[in-house]
């Protein structure tokens, strides 16, 4: 599965819009809080396998979708 990177953030190794093949994938809750999260791995553009909010990141059909509709196709 590919995912596109919407919101990088502070981290220096992802580029907003760049597609980014997903290793693996993790979700559960936090021990404390009982909040739910999703977490994916991925090669980061330095080439590390490293582990990511997946908040931070969209299917390739949808980032597709939300580009056609900024140009007003």
């Amino acid at each position: 599965m590919k995912l596109v990177c919407i919101n990088k953030g502070r981290i220096k190794n992802l580029t907003e819009g760049k597609k980014y093949k997903v290793v693996r994938t993790n979700s559960g809750k936090h021990n404390n809080s009982d909040k739910e999260y999703n977490s994916i791995w991925v090669i980061n553009d330095v080439g590390i396998e490293k582990h990511y909010s997946r908040k931070r990141f969209i299917s390739v059909p949808e980032w597709r979708d939300n580009k056609l509709k900024e140009l007003g196709i």
